[in-house]
């Protein structure tokens, strides 16, 4: 059941703002038209308390907590 290959980009960071750029850098690279970016993280209150990921998710987005 988790043994699902990963077939698309996917980029992993730690919670520090260094990490944070690079990846959401990486992503953005990455990403073609017509994709969508998912950002997954333990807390919902990261995405306030990181200005990046505050910019970068939409107020209006769905919010999937682990």
């Amino acid at each position: 059941m988790f043994d699902q290959a990963v077939t698309y980009p996917c980029a992993i960071a730690s919670n520090d703002a260094d990490a944070l750029e690079e990846a959401i850098n990486w992503c953005c690279e990455h990403m073609e038209d017509g994709d969508t970016l998912t950002v997954w993280t333990k807390l919902k209150s990261n995405l306030a308390s990181h200005s990046d990921l505050k910019q970068l998710v939409p107020r209006q987005a769905t919010f999937a907590l682990l």
